[in-house]
């Protein structure tokens, strides 16, 4: 995934003391590629949020995230935080 980064120094072409060369991928390069992995969603939109910094999947991320949360704490039988028959999404 490092190696995907767009906006991240190839440190590959570095030698003799230089830094790497710019990269050679594009921010919509790293998207796509995300967009062809078998990969979850939430997976999906944290790699387009961390490497091509996409703030805009910020939202759903969120909410993915709460709602894993929720499901494996109520899995592991945690006490529940909200009202029994509330609409948890």
């Amino acid at each position: 995934m490092t190696m995907m980064t767009a906006k991240g120094l190839d440190y590959e072409k570095a030698g003799n003391g230089c830094l790497g060369g710019t990269p050679t991928l594009t921010m919509q390069d790293v998207a796509g590629a995300l967009g062809m992995a078998d990969i979850s969603r939430e997976a999906y939109l944290y790699g387009l949020l961390k490497y091509t910094d996409d703030k805009t999947v910020l939202h759903e991320l969120d909410k993915l995230t709460q709602k894993a949360v929720i499901l494996f704490a109520l899995k592991q039988g945690w006490k529940e935080p909200f009202p029994k028959g509330a609409a948890l999404f």
